[in-house]
């Protein structure tokens, strides 16, 4: 608990050296040296599948803003939107009070994405002693199961494609990729953009784990009938994306992180 509060001092007195040390690393380093950091080397991927001018870059589930973070540098911060429902996670990088907010930062909506709009419990564990906000999950079931303790929160749901279409700027705006990673509610999520999906095929960036979500392969099977036949994941060998056959198990994935492309 001290380290934690620690921390959190020493971002708000030295914002630039945390922006230094856990946000440049990933516009200088390549796929190869974010995962000896234990970063997830796909955030090095943006730098090719995002394209200036060609539509946002939509992050759900973007926790501390290390991906938004790099895609912004490529496209702009004006075309990333970021959801995080929990402030306390997202406080430091978006919210308008955090030392890393400047005027033109990624625009950040304190909403979680699914399938209906509502407002829901998460439920944020407890491990090692500390709040692991980064696991937070819709699903209590894990936490139960493992007699790891939580506590609960009240967050605000909505579906993506209402969200588009009712941005004050501009209303359907072009998508060019949408990242996921909510533990375990992906499915959720994917129904509640099915207008974008079948008007604009984003690419997709998916974490799937089978410990999140034991009916995992409904997922895999939902984007195959939404006409995504194209899997790919990092391969570790080259750090460069290998298309895949669709997994009908977990084993012997290469990471968490999927791919689909139509």
């Amino acid at each position: 608990m001290i380290k934690t509060w620690l921390k959190h001092i020493g971002i708000l007195v030295f914002p630039h050296r945390w922006e230094k040390n856990y946000y440049l690393p990933t516009l200088t380093s390549d796929a190869a040296s974010l995962d000896k950091l234990g970063w997830e080397p796909e955030i090095s991927l943006l730098k090719e599948l995002l394209v200036p001018k060609e539509g946002l870059f939509i992050d759900i589930g973007a926790n501390i803003g290390q991906y938004s973070y790099a895609a912004m540098h490529v496209i702009g911060s004006e075309n990333v939107i970021a959801f995080e429902p929990l402030e306390d996670t997202a406080y430091y990088v978006f919210s308008k009070r955090g030392p890393f907010h400047k005027p033109n930062w990624v625009h950040w909506s304190n909403f979680a994405i699914s399938n209906h709009k509502n407002e829901v419990p998460i439920y944020i564990p407890k491990m090692n002693g500390l709040w692991k906000y980064s696991q937070a999950s819709l699903y209590a079931q894990r936490f139960t199961e493992a007699k790891i303790p939580f506590k609960t929160q009240s967050i605000k749901m909505i579906t993506l494609d209402s969200y588009l279409e009712n941005l004050p700027t501009k209303s359907n705006p072009k998508v060019q990729m949408v990242k996921i990673d909510i533990e375990g509610a992906e499915l959720e999520a994917i129904q509640g953009m099915t207008k974008l999906i079948n008007s604009q095929s984003p690419i997709l960036q998916i974490e799937i784990e089978e410990r999140h979500n034991k009916e995992f392969y409904k997922v895999f099977h939902t984007l195959m009938e939404y006409g995504y036949q194209h899997c790919f994941q990092l391969d570790k060998s080259d750090y460069k994306l290998k298309e895949i056959p669709y997994p009908s198990s977990m084993e012997g994935t290469i990471s968490n992180n999927f791919y689909f492309k139509k």
